[in-house]
């Protein structure tokens, strides 16, 4: 899939506002696991100029610019442009890589229990272990997962806010738009110590048609942003799971 993106991000106070700083992070190039990304000719439009601008990359790798306005503003745009190629593998995947996991140290930062995701909490301990109970593949582990989640939890669309989505409120209301029902699978694999990590992306209206078992397969999404996660497999790299039904899944239709 090949793409011209356009991203805008507006916003203003009802006052003049002095000293604002604003944090964003920025697509890049990258090859994981099944998925290929390459964003080329990035255009960065801000309105008004930032005073300062500062890049940083956090403790998960990612890359991201700190904007900063020391000078009264009321209204902010923040415009980005890129060209991005995305490719990814349409094939069944397979693991032998053993449950539990042993984590190196460099991604043990992805087993981390978060306000959003607390992979120590009592009662996401308890599913998890009795979704993994007498199992010996970390792929059937993460496959009950999914597969109770499916079955369990229902997706909303409306939108929701911070005390709404994160694991625990998502485990109560049995339900949760995509960025809650990513922190609850987070949560629950974190939990059972195999290293995973929520992402954030913008799909993009693009039918796709693939092959599978000899059947044509349409998969499309609207334009807005994506929440999917990713799981590690030792013998795999990253894999992608999306919470509207891919077990597994590409992301070939979004910009990570």
């Amino acid at each position: 899939t090949a793409v011209t993106a356009y991203i805008t991000k507006r916003f203003n106070s009802y006052s003049t506002t002095k000293n604002l700083t604003y944090t964003m992070h920025i697509p890049q190039s990258q090859n994981e696991g099944i998925n290929t990304q390459t964003i080329s000719r990035l255009r960065k439009i801000f309105t008004p100029y930032p005073t300062q601008i500062n890049e940083f990359t956090d403790e998960y790798g990612n890359s991201g610019l700190e904007l900063i306005w020391n000078k009264d503003i009321r209204v902010v745009q923040l415009d980005l442009q890129f060209s991005a190629r995305l490719y990814s593998n349409f094939y069944t995947i397979e693991s032998d890589a053993p449950y539990p996991v042993s984590v190196d140290d460099a991604r043990k930062i992805f087993l981390t229990s978060t306000e959003l995701s607390p992979a120590n909490n009592y009662l996401i301990k308890y599913i998890g272990r009795s979704l993994a109970y007498d199992l010996n593949r970390q792929i059937d582990v993460v496959k009950n997962i999914f597969l109770w989640l499916d079955t369990t939890i229902h997706m909303t669309k409306t939108p929701q806010t911070q005390s709404q989505y994160d694991a625990l409120s998502v485990l109560q209301f049995r339900g949760g738009n995509e960025q809650g029902i990513c922190n609850l699978a987070a949560a629950l694999l974190k939990g059972l110590g195999i290293p995973v990590r929520v992402i954030y992306g913008v799909s993009f209206q693009k039918e796709m048609r693939y092959t599978l078992d000899g059947r044509n397969i349409f998969f499309d999404l609207p334009n807005g942003e994506h929440f999917w996660i990713e799981v590690f497999f030792h013998d795999l790299g990253w894999i992608s799971y999306d919470p509207q039904g891919m077990y597994f899944g590409s992301t070939s239709h979004v910009i990570k």
